[in-house]
């Protein structure tokens, strides 16, 4: 089981392992070995450092964040019929509803109409 990630090193730190430092101003630091505890108290830069994982997400060797979507393809619905209308009826009543949206809306039409009318 995990127990935490290193703060200098960025590595996953298991249950037992590791140490805690704490500085006087009451940073903590949750580290996951001696080296990373010297290199931290040193000043050290961990994205300077080769090893630790902010360098290798610099240098583009390790991926920051893994993408947990996974696609999955669309299911076809299949068209049924209603009580009262059979599906062939259905299928011309939707392809002339189709041939209206390409041809222009209606509303526009019933504007341009009354815009005559009003000129008129």
């Amino acid at each position: 089981m995990k127990f935490g990630v290193c703060s200098f090193s960025g590595h996953a730190i298991h249950r037992g392992k590791g140490r805690i430092l704490v500085r006087p101003n009451g940073a903590t630091f949750l580290l996951a070995k001696k080296k990373c505890r010297s290199h931290l108290q040193m000043g050290m830069n961990p994205k300077k450092v080769s090893w630790t994982l902010a360098s290798r997400i610099i240098r583009k060797k390790a991926v920051a964040f893994k993408s947990s979507s996974i696609s999955v393809p669309k299911v076809a619905k299949p068209v049924r019929a209603f009580v009262g209308l059979s599906l062939n009826d259905l299928k011309s009543k939707m392809s002339s509803e189709s041939e209206v949206a390409k041809s222009g809306s209606v509303r526009f039409s019933k504007r341009d109409k009354i815009r005559s009318i009003a000129k008129k």
